[in-house]
């Protein structure tokens, strides 16, 4: 991806990258919201933990190729939302055989039985 244009708007610190990941997902529902900003916040506290000869800054300059600037996350979380949403949604019901063809089914299983 370009990121010339948002590469001014970049996150220095954790608390700027999560801001910019609520932002991104504002309106999304709130437990998406609150797993995406739980999920990204531990990461990125681990990468800062791994690399501390490194500033805060650097590591999120690095991170961003890896993990993703907080617009593509929440692209990602969107995007595995409504999988899950969509496999988690009710099937397609076929419809239901009229009144009608359950009687003369019942007819028939009657007669069956009573003529032996």
């Amino acid at each position: 991806m370009n990121r010339s244009a948002s590469d001014a708007s970049a996150p220095r610190s954790v608390a700027q990258y999560l801001q910019q990941l609520r932002r991104q997902l504002a309106g999304e529902d709130a437990a998406l919201i609150q797993d995406s900003v739980y999920d990204a916040e531990e990461y990125l506290r681990a990468e800062i933990a791994a690399h501390p000869d490194k500033s805060e800054a650097d590591v999120l300059e690095l991170i961003a190729s890896t993990y993703g600037a907080p617009d593509e996350v929440a692209a990602a979380y969107r995007s595995s939302e409504a999988t899950v949403k969509a496999a988690m949604a009710a099937p397609v019901r076929a419809p239901a055989r009229s009144a009608y063809f359950l009687t003369i089914a019942l007819i028939r299983l009657c007669y069956l039985c009573c003529s032996r």
